[in-house]
């Protein structure tokens, strides 16, 4: 399992790839405000950890461009 979690000012993001008890790779977001009870998730399957992981780093870079920036914690 890995487990990634981004803040900004207002918000929280994170992201964990996962595998469940099938076998398939999940990768698991779930995003929200810090000071609100707004939050949201979704769950796609990846083919393969190698996959997740890419997907993970794609999250990643998407954060680091918003404004204002999400920073990894």
């Amino acid at each position: 399992m890995l487990h990634w979690r981004w803040k900004s000012e207002y918000r929280w993001y994170e992201a964990e790839i996962l595998c469940d008890l099938f076998g398939d790779w999940l990768i698991v977001r779930r995003w929200g405000g810090l000071y609100s009870d707004r939050h949201g998730e979704k769950t796609e399957v990846v083919p393969d950890l190698l996959s997740g992981v890419a997907v993970l780093f794609a999250i990643d870079r998407e954060r680091q461009t918003r404004k204002p920036p999400y920073k990894r914690l």
